[in-house]
């Protein structure tokens, strides 16, 4: 049994303005101001105008401006523009908004000052203006003025006095985050933004490499989702990307709601980035792209009110999360294996066909659907490092000799340099005369002294017959030595320059690790020794 005594007043405060300016920075503020012009838009009835959103930044007064031509709001809607929840979309509908209190939130967040005028067709012209004197009182009336006329079918949003700071300096990140934001509806002729007269065009994250045994694949399915058994549709998208990666870039995954950019390179547990699954972010897996997009009613998007990230606790996106991890697996593993391979194995494909397939409701994205990730290859840097690890904590001396091995297998893979052979040849005789000096001066029964060395050293033929005592006695490395050293010399001192061949590199690396080995015990991974000097494959090779 149950009785009523009282009526309880939910009219919200406005506090609920108040209390989310944190949330908003330009960027957000800025795009719940687009988000609501797109929106307006779509709901007019086709044929329609082209749409031109107008943003203007003016530095100078520190104000903003953004109109446009969605086709305005009737006089008995202007409530929508101010009444938190009020809005024409019911939810049910693909929009990239629904909420009803985005565009409302923002234009406070952003301003203390709000002018909005908006003309319906031909009609009148009409105008709310607000400011944080209205936002402290109680009461929710706010007058409408009829002003001289805009536009037809235009809305202007005029932010004064504003709670951000506008610096000209941060307008290409702008430029570059409406890029990506909007870049599905700039693809769409009839819509275009302008920033500060300048037009945006859309960039995507779709520059993949097309190798031929790890093709980007695309998997396409329909949810039914919610009480209501909505239709929701869902297309993922892995593969390696041409750009080579980067430390803190755009690697991860990229979450599109209704053509939308909302999170861009996510890479937290949630999605598969954690030990035990794909592992922690690491710029080793910096050439992985999983690009997932979800349409459909905006009700059942995964995003957060402010669209500025996803929310992971979604029945959507918890339906979709197996997959997801799967992609972002395979395509970090491949990004390992691979990526020190890159200018043979990803560069050389950049154009090229992705994989697609049809997913039935309940089928999963599996292992067998994907490229196989191949075997872990050794890292050579990483594997020569920890191999004598703890050589250099007891003959410090020897780090800097096997580190100057590593400085020549860079150079040797850098294809763009002409020369690359000088600069080896140069490399591999300066480690080995510091090795020679190393070991006189540590390694022998009786070590020489600054002042011995420094005699001796003017002369590297007595150097090696120093040397050629203690180490590698009566072996006829010593005359592979002395040739190169003659090469050294000519390159350095005769007029016409040698023309230093694959071959010797080749054999004077040999040379350089077996002295190193000999002398110090410094080791090399001994995996590569049969491959060819001209093949460009050094890494490794002992």
């Amino acid at each position: 049994m149950k009785t009523e005594i009282a009526k309880v007043d939910a009219t919200p405060t406005k506090r609920i303005y108040r209390a989310i300016i944190a949330d908003y920075d330009l960027y957000t503020g800025l795009t719940e101001l687009i988000d609501n012009a797109i929106d307006a838009w779509n709901d007019h009835q086709k044929p329609r105008e082209p749409l031109e959103i107008r943003l203007s930044l003016d530095y100078v007064q520190k104000t903003i401006l953004l109109a446009d031509n969605a086709g305005g709001v009737r006089h008995e809607d202007l409530r929508k523009l101010i009444s938190p929840g009020e809005s024409s979309n019911a939810g049910s509908q693909q929009s990239i908004g629904i909420f009803g209190v985005g565009s409302k939130r923002a234009v406070v967040a952003l301003a203390q000052m709000i002018q909005v005028s908006t003309r319906f067709n031909r009609r009148e012209t009409f105008r709310l203006e607000y400011d944080d004197a209205w936002l402290r009182s109680t009461s929710w009336e706010l007058p409408i003025y009829k002003v001289e006329d805009i536009a037809p079918g235009s809305t202007e949003v005029r932010l004064t006095s504003l709670r951000i700071s506008l610096d000209e300096s941060e307008e290409p990140d702008l430029k570059e985050h409406l890029e990506r934001v909007y870049a599905h509806f700039l693809n769409d002729e009839r819509l275009s933004i302008v920033l500060n007269g300048q037009p945006i065009v859309g960039k995507f994250f779709d520059q993949w490499s097309y190798p031929p045994d790890y093709l980007p694949k695309q998997f396409l399915k329909w949810l039914t989702v919610g009480v209501e058994a909505k239709r929701v549709r869902v297309q993922f998208t892995g593969g390696l990307t041409i750009e080579g990666g980067s430390i803190g870039g755009d690697y991860g995954v990229f979450f599109y709601c209704n053509h939308r950019l909302v999170a861009r390179a996510v890479r937290t547990p949630e999605v598969g980035f954690a030990s035990g699954i794909a592992g922690v972010p690491h710029p080793r897996m910096s050439l992985a792209r999983i690009i997932v997009e979800i349409d459909g009613p905006s009700d059942e998007m995964p995003w957060t009110s402010n669209k500025t990230a996803l929310n992971f606790s979604h029945h959507v996106f918890r339906t979709i999360q197996k997959d997801v991890i799967q992609l972002v697996k395979t395509f970090t593993g491949l990004s390992k294996s691979l990526q020190q391979d890159f200018d043979e194995k990803l560069k050389p494909f950049p154009t090229g066909e992705i994989l697609s397939e049809r997913l039935a409701e309940e089928e999963a994205i599996t292992p067998s659907y994907l490229p196989k990730v191949p075997p872990k290859t050794i890292n050579y840097q990483e594997a020569v490092i920890a191999t004598n690890k703890k050589l250099a904590h007891e003959k410090p001396w020897t780090k800097g000799l096997y580190e100057s091995v590593l400085a020549f297998q860079i150079i040797m893979k850098q294809t763009r340099f002409e020369q690359r052979n000088r600069i080896a040849l140069i490399i591999l005789d300066s480690t080995l005369e510091i090795g020679f000096k190393e070991y006189l001066a540590n390694e022998v029964p009786s070590p020489l002294g600054d002042d011995k060395l420094q005699n001796l050293f003017k002369d590297r033929t007595q150097v090696h017959a120093e040397v050629e005592k203690y180490l590698l006695t009566g072996d006829p490395i010593w005359n592979q030595i002395k040739y190169l050293y003659r090469q050294r010399c000519d390159l350095i001192h005769r007029r016409a320059n040698p023309s230093i061949s694959d071959e010797t590199i080749e054999t004077f690396r040999r040379v350089v690790i077996k002295v190193l080995y000999k002398a110090f015990k410094i080791r090399f991974p001994q995996s590569e020794l049969s491959r060819r000097p001209n093949t460009r494959a050094w890494i490794g090779s002992a």
